[in-house]
C-alpha cells in the first residue's frame, strides 16, 4: 500500500533520473539549519557503494520528511523524521539517519528484483510539500 499520492515524479531510464522539473521551498526548518524543505518537483538517484548498498539522493538538495522502499506495494524499509530534522540526499539503504524513526525495518534486497524508492516532504506532518519516486533493480547479491 502506498503512503502518499503520488505528485511529483522521476523516471529512470537506462540509469539516467529525468526530472519534471525542480523547486525547493525557502522557508527554514529549524533554529540554525540551512536545509529547507523540498518543494515542486524533485528527481530521485539511487547509486550503490562499495559495500554494494543502495544510497538515495535527489535534486535539487533540499529536505524530505519521509523515504520508504517498497516491492510491489509491500514496505521492505521506512524512516520518517520530525519537521524541524529534516533529511538531506545521501541516505544509504537500512542506516538509520540521525534523528529519523524507523516505521518499517530493513529487510533484505535481493539481486533482480524491482524496488520503489519514495521520497516525501509534509508540512507540518501533514500537507505535502513534494513527493518523488523511481525504481531500482539490484544487480549483484548484497554482502
Amino acid at each position: 500500500m502506498q503512503r502518499f499520492s503520488s505528485v511529483c515524479r522521476a523516471m529512470l531510464v537506462a540509469g539516467l533520473v529525468i526530472p519534471v522539473g525542480a523547486a525547493c521551498r525557502s522557508s527554514s526548518t529549524g533554529p540554525g539549519s540551512s536545509l529547507t524543505g523540498c518543494s515542486g518537483s524533485l528527481a530521485v538517484d539511487v547509486t550503490f557503494d562499495p559495500t554494494r548498498a543502495p544510497n538515495f539522493s535527489w535534486r535539487p538538495t533540499c529536505g524530505i520528511s519521509d523515504l520508504a522502499v517498497y516491492q510491489s506495494d509491500s514496505a521492505v524499509w521506512g524512516v520518517t523524521v520530525p519537521g524541524d530534522r529534516l533529511l538531506s540526499p545521501g541516505v544509504r539503504y537500512g542506516t538509520t539517519p540521525p534523528h529519523a524513526t524507523v516505521w518499517t525495518a530493513a529487510q533484505s534486497l535481493q539481486p533482480g528484483v524491482t524496488y520503489r524508492v519514495q521520497i516525501s516532504y509534509l508540512v507540518g506532518g501533514d500537507v505535502l510539500g513534494a513527493q518523488a519516486d523511481t525504481t531500482f533493480t539490484v544487480p549483484f547479491p548484497l554482502d
